[in-house]
């Protein structure tokens, strides 16, 4: 069996992991056998972990492999860069598998299933099938990740109220209806999104901010479409914006057209 080498603690500095290589480097097996040349080579299998001096509760557990020829020795000094190289690997491979947006994803589906309380990196990490270092990898921490949600709900928003603002005056309003009658993707919890954040501001300050902000984009815009139709009354902005509301704890449910229902209400209240 290899011999257990004890080096000096290693620095790792990465894109986004900066982390302790601490030895020793446990020899874990060994495996001698001839290359497709008929040749003797050797490969020594170590254990050694990381650590982010930041974040001391983390840790990843990682093996190195080293090859060589069955007659050579590998000098210890050579470990470092071994080391090094397969850590970044090994963590880079983790953050491609489970980037940020299928975390994110993760979490809109756990809150749109379960509420707020299942927003948790264990469950999150569970259902995904990844580790908690992969989240780690991707956030700093779940405070973080919960504003990523937010932040990204709120810019989904403001995006399609872009994308309404980019057509003809003529066409803002039924491009409206139809945008308010979709969904989000299935992936990112779907119809019930909408319900699912308006239930989590109750209970947490900073979704309450973030729905109040998306609230008071909304309203601005819908009070600039119906004044392009001639009604200015803030009552009936705020009766056509609290029915979609409404609605769309509805449609969660399947018990409503969205669309159709929105365009009757809008008529309803267009002037002649």
């Amino acid at each position: 069996m290899a011999q257990t080498i004890a080096l000096p603690v290693l620095f790792l500095r990465s894109n986004k992991l900066s982390g302790i290589i601490q030895g020793p480097f446990r020899p874990q097996e060994r495996h001698v056998f001839r290359n497709t040349r008929g040749i003797h080579m050797q490969n020594d299998v170590f254990q050694c972990d990381i650590r982010q001096p930041h974040k001391p509760y983390l840790r990843w557990m990682f093996q190195v492999t080293f090859t060589r020829l069955r007659c050579l020795h590998t000098p210890p000094y050579m470990m470092p860069l071994g080391i090094v190289n397969t850590a970044a690997y090994i963590l880079t491979m983790n953050k491609t598998k489970f980037p940020s947006e299928t975390w994110l994803a993760a979490g809109f589906r756990a809150l749109t299933s379960d509420g707020p309380t299942a927003i948790r990196v264990e469950a999150l990490a569970r259902n995904l099938g990844a580790t908690k270092g992969s989240f780690y990898w991707n956030f700093d921490d779940l405070p973080a990740f919960k504003r990523e949600m937010l932040a990204l709900w709120r810019n989904r928003v403001a995006e399609e109220i872009e994308s309404v603002s980019a057509v003809d005056a003529s066409l803002r309003l039924e491009r409206l209806i139809a945008q308010a009658a979709g969904s989000a993707p299935d992936r990112f919890g779907g119809r019930r999104v909408e319900p699912a954040m308006r239930s989590w501001a109750l209970t947490d300050p900073a979704a309450l901010a973030v729905v109040n902000d998306v609230d008071h984009i909304r309203l601005a815009f819908l009070t600039e479409l119906l004044g392009d139709i001639g009604q200015h009354d803030p009552a009936v902005v705020h009766l056509v914006y609290g029915a979609y509301i409404g609605l769309t704890d509805l449609a969660a449910k399947g018990a409503v057209d969205i669309g159709a229902a929105l365009d009757a209400l809008l008529k309803s209240v267009s002037i002649p």
